[in-house]
């Protein structure tokens, strides 16, 4: 991903995870308002949800606003970041990959 680094933005280590312990995953976060996680990859998928505050996330050629009333699909393999426009505390279910998912193959948001 070619997007330089925004004035203001404070990257955080993305936690340490290399292989999902069960097929489901849930874990919680809160990020700071202009913290962000580097681009990064996933061997499983991802659904973030900002439960307070809004997030700002990148995935290939687009960026997305999650509010409190969305969540984002990010599939296995895709190159993201998230970041959070004003202190925000966010859910994230890492869901293993498996044929009867049904999901979507790219990035979308999706209403709650």
């Amino acid at each position: 991903m070619a997007e330089p680094t925004a004035p203001g933005w404070r990257e955080v280590a993305v936690p340490p995870l290399r292989r999902l312990p069960w097929p489901v995953v849930a874990r919680s976060q809160r990020l700071e308002a202009g913290e962000r996680f580097p681009p990064h990859v996933h061997g499983w998928n991802q659904l973030v949800h900002a439960s307070t505050g809004v997030l700002q996330a990148s995935a290939g050629q687009a960026r997305h606003v999650i509010t409190p009333q969305q969540a984002l699909w990010v599939p296995t393999g895709t190159l993201h970041h998230t970041g959070a426009l004003n202190t925000s505390a966010f859910r994230n279910l890492y869901v293993a990959d498996g044929p009867e998912l049904g999901m979507p193959t790219h990035c979308v948001v999706l209403d709650l």
